[in-house]
């Protein structure tokens, strides 16, 4: 995740929500200047020094200390969520960015050979990114890392799957796979590609029955319908279907970046027929946080 997007995303998911409104627009507004600094780096790449290069190039465009002290303020706030709240880092290198002594005047003196260094690392970064975009295995990644993130928020500090769609679609086990006896009939459909699309078409289909016939066929449905669809209700959600669904074929495209123990463990615990237990949420939990800081550094 590029530094600029998360600004973005940690005002609206974290910042807002838990400070004044004057606090966050304040904070809001130093947003332009530190990403033209540091919108481009990607958050495992921000280092205390590229910190507190920026710091210095943001201060030779301000006219007070308080100023600056407020962009400050964002860089290390930010960078302290995002290691400490959000889990998208290991450590915070703005832990201790300080504010330069002169902030006035360049202090950084750069060097006769300095243009062709610079010219030098860009480079050297371009051919990384050329055979980055080029590596499928690191594209695959990258892409089931950012579907995860759309099921699941989860990080190294806060590793619960309880509250997730994931989480709710296991609490009583996998019933996709493990279909009760009372909906056998239907386990072509639940084991189909299209199983939440169906799902879906059964559960709004049910608005257009007019005097017990089917909307489809419009034959007399049998009293044994409500059943089915009783019992639909109360195992499946069409959210936790999604998500189960979702994190199976996400980590069967992964499965060969993962150890085969580790492999045979998902799978046993996606497939499973009884409740997931505690242990088993964590390990899964602490897998899925890792997969997601591993290919933050692409």
């Amino acid at each position: 995740m590029l530094y600029s997007d998360y600004l973005d995303y940690w005002m609206k998911e974290y910042f807002e929500i838990n400070y004044k409104y004057t606090t966050a627009k304040r904070y809001s507004e130093a947003f332009e200047s530190i990403k033209k600094e540091l919108g481009k780096y990607r958050l495992a790449y921000l280092t205390s020094y590229v910190l507190n290069q920026a710091l210095l190039r943001i201060a030779q465009k301000v006219n007070s200390k308080d100023a600056l002290r407020n962009y400050q303020k964002v860089i290390r706030s930010s960078l302290r969520d995002a290691a400490y709240y959000f889990g998208f880092i290991e450590n915070n290198p703005a832990a201790d960015l300080q504010l330069p002594r002169f902030y006035s005047f360049e202090v950084f003196i750069k060097p006769d050979n300095y243009e062709s260094q610079i010219e030098g690392i860009n480079n050297i970064l371009n051919i990384v990114k050329e055979y980055v975009s080029e590596n499928s295995i690191i594209n695959n990644l990258i892409n089931q890392r950012n579907e995860l993130n759309k099921i699941l928020k989860l990080n190294t500090k806060r590793t619960s799957i309880n509250s997730t769609g994931l989480g709710k679609a296991l609490a009583t086990g996998n019933k996709i796979i493990n279909i009760p006896e009372e909906l056998s009939e239907f386990s072509e459909f639940l084991n189909s590609k299209n199983k939440v699309k169906w799902y879906s078409w059964q559960n709004s289909g049910r608005e257009y029955i007019v005097e017990n016939k089917c909307p489809f066929c419009a034959k007399k449905l049998e009293d044994k319908f409500k059943i089915y669809m009783d019992t639909l209700d109360n195992l499946f959600d069409k959210k936790n279907v999604e998500a189960l669904s979702k994190m199976e074929s996400i980590f069967d495209s992964i499965s060969n970046l993962v150890s085969e123990d580790t492999s045979k463990f998902i799978d046993d615990v996606l497939k499973e027929e009884n409740p997931i237990l505690d242990d088993n949420k964590e390990k899964i939990a602490k897998l899925i946080a890792e997969i997601t800081l591993a290919s933050e550094y692409y």
